[in-house]
C-alpha cells in the first residue's frame, strides 16, 4: 500500500473509546491507506450497535471504533461496562432462537430509549448482530436504524450447504468428494453413495444446520494450517467471495476449509454467511493491532464514506503476521442433570494462575485483549446470580492466549490439561438451589431463553 505523495500519514492510538468526535460537514475524500482508516473509526459519530444475547462476537471492537456499543441481554458486567447496556426488566420468555432473542431486544422500550438518546439528529443508528430474519429487517426499518447486514433472504439463501457446494463448484472450489441427492432410506443413501464413488464411511449433512447442534469453540495457530494447503486455502476464498460479491454480498463472512491429513489437500467445508463465533478472536489477532480489526472492513461496506487500497498488500502482510498469533476460547456449559436456580457465579473478568496453580479471580476486565500468556484467561458470564442452569445450559465463554487441545497418539485429539483445569475452576464457583420442578413440565433445550453464548 502506498501513500499518495504529498498526503500526511496520520497515526493514532487504537482505543477509541474516548476519542473526539469527528465534523461531519467536512466533505470526506476516499480513505487511501489503513492510517485512514484508523482516524476514520477513532473519529466516527455515526451510533452503532452489536445486539445479541452477550456481546462476545465482536468484544472489543470498541477499542478501534468510537461509538461502538453493546446491546445484550445477559448483563455480565453487572452495569460496569461502560459501552454495554441491558435492559432492567425482562420477563420470563422462552426463547426458541437467537433471532427472537434480537428482536425482542430491539423492540424493547428501554432498548429504544437508549439508542434514542445517544442519536445525533437525523442520523440512522446502524446495528449489527449474529442471528436476524425478515421481521429484524422490518423492525428496524421501522425505528429508523440502517441493519449493516446482507439481506436476510440473501443470508438465507447462501447459508443451504447445497447452494454453497454448487457456488464453489462454479468458481473452481472444490467440496470433499460428494453426491447432492435426496434419499428417504438407509438403502437409497449407499446407492447413492455407491454410485458416487464414496465408499461406505460417510458424513450426512442437511442443507441447513448449526455445528451439528452446538458449539464449544475455537482455536487460532499457526500450524493448524501451513505450506501449500494454506496458499490453496487463502485462493479457495477468495474465489468464493469474488462469486459472493456477484450474488450480491457485502462484508464479513466465515469460510471452514477441511484439510486431508494424509495429502494435504483442501477443500471447501461449508460457508457461514454473517458474523460467527470465529469473530470475536479476530479482533486480538497480530494483524488487527497492526492495522484494524477484520470486522471493520465490514463496516466499511455500510458507511457512508468510499475506500480504495491494496486488499492484496493487507492479506500479504495479515499473512505474515500470524504466525505469531496463538488464540483459543471455549464454551463452558452445564454437564450434570440438574435444574438450579443459580446463587453464585463465576465473575466476568481476568483470571490467573497463581502460585500454588490455583485459578483465581486477578481483576474486572472488559475484555480479553490484556492477556499476556497461557495462564492467563478471561471468563465472560453468559448466566450470573438468580438466573437458572441445566444440563447443556451455556455458564460462559472462556478465552485465553494458548492452546486449549493437544493431539495424542493414545486420546487423538483432546483438551488439554490446563483446558480442563479451567473447565474445572469455574464450574466451582457457581453454588445453586436446586428445584423440583411440578410433574409433567417440560424442561428447556438447550439453547432456549438465549443461554447461545454466541452463534458459531
Amino acid at each position: 500500500m502506498t501513500q499518495a505523495e504529498g498526503t500526511p500519514e496520520v497515526s493514532v492510538g487504537t482505543d477509541a473509546r474516548y476519542a473526539p468526535a469527528q465534523v461531519t460537514t467536512i466533505r470526506r475524500r476516499p480513505l487511501r491507506n489503513i492510517s485512514e482508516v484508523r482516524h476514520f473509526f477513532r473519529t466516527n459519530d455515526v451510533p452503532i450497535y452489536f445486539v445479541g444475547a452477550t456481546p462476545f462476537n465482536l468484544l472489543g471492537l470498541d477499542r478501534w471504533i468510537r461509538n461502538f456499543s453493546y446491546i445484550a441481554y445477559y448483563d455480565a458486567w453487572d452495569g460496569a461496562h461502560p459501552r454495554a447496556f441491558t435492559p432492567r426488566h425482562k420477563p420470563y420468555i422462552e426463547f426458541a432462537s437467537g433471532e427472537e432473542i434480537n428482536n425482542w431486544l430491539l423492540e424493547n422500550a428501554e432498548v429504544r430509549a437508549f439508542i434514542d438518546g445517544r442519536r445525533p439528529g437525523a442520523v440512522r443508528p446502524k446495528v449489527a448482530m449474529v442471528f436476524f430474519d425478515e421481521q429484524t429487517e422490518g423492525i428496524c426499518e421501522e425505528l429508523g436504524y440502517d441493519l449493516i447486514l446482507p439481506s436476510a433472504q440473501l443470508r438465507s439463501h447462501l447459508d443451504s450447504k447445497l447452494v454453497t457446494t454448487r457456488l464453489g463448484n462454479e468458481v473452481g472450489v472444490a467440496s470433499v468428494p460428494n453426491v447432492l441427492t435426496r434419499v428417504s432410506n438407509w438403502a437409497g443413501l449407499t446407492e447413492a453413495a455407491g454410485r458416487a464413488g464414496l465408499g461406505s464411511d460417510l458424513v450426512i449433512q442437511t442443507p441447513y444446520g448449526d455445528s451439528g447442534g452446538g458449539w464449544c469453540g475455537n482455536e487460532m495457530y499457526p500450524e493448524v494450517m501451513t505450506g501449500p494447503a494454506r496458499a490453496k486455502a487463502g485462493d479457495l476464498i477468495r474465489r468464493l467471495g469474488r462469486r459472493l460479491g456477484a450474488a450480491g454480498y457485502r462484508g464479513f463472512f466465515e469460510v471452514d476449509v477441511l484439510v486431508d491429513t494424509d495429502t494435504g489437500e483442501a477443500y471447501l467445508g461449508e460457508l457461514n454467511p454473517r458474523i460467527s463465533g470465529a469473530s470475536a478472536i479476530t479482533n486480538v489477532t497480530a494483524g488487527a493491532y497492526a492495522d484494524v480489526p477484520l470486522f471493520a472492513f465490514h463496516l466499511l461496506e455500510f458507511m457512508d464514506i468510499d475506500f480504495s487500497f491494496d486488499v492484496d498488500e493487507i492479506n500479504e502482510r495479515w499473512d505474515e503476521l500470524a504466525a505469531a498469533d496463538v488464540w483459543s476460547q471455549m464454551i463452558i456449559k452445564q454437564t450434570e442433570p440438574v435444574i438450579e436456580r443459580i446463587d453464585t457465579a463465576a465473575l466476568t473478568g481476568q483470571y490467573c494462575l497463581d502460585v500454588s496453580g490455583a485459578l483465581t479471580f486477578r481483576r474486572a476486565a472488559l475484555d480479553w485483549h490484556q492477556l499476556q500468556n497461557e495462564s492467563e484467561a478471561f471468563f465472560l458470564r453468559v448466566y450470573g446470580p438468580g438466573d437458572y442452569r441445566w444440563k447443556g445450559a451455556d455458564l460462559g465463554v472462556l478465552v485465553t492466549k494458548g492452546r486449549l487441545q493437544t493431539a495424542s497418539s493414545r486420546r487423538g485429539s483432546a483438551l488439554t490439561i490446563r483446558a480442563r483445569h479451567f473447565i474445572d475452576a469455574i464450574r466451582a464457583q457457581y453454588t445453586g438451589t436446586p428445584l423440583v420442578p411440578p410433574a409433567g413440565t417440560v424442561l428447556p433445550p438447550a439453547g432456549a431463553r438465549g443461554a447461545r453464548a454466541s452463534g458459531k
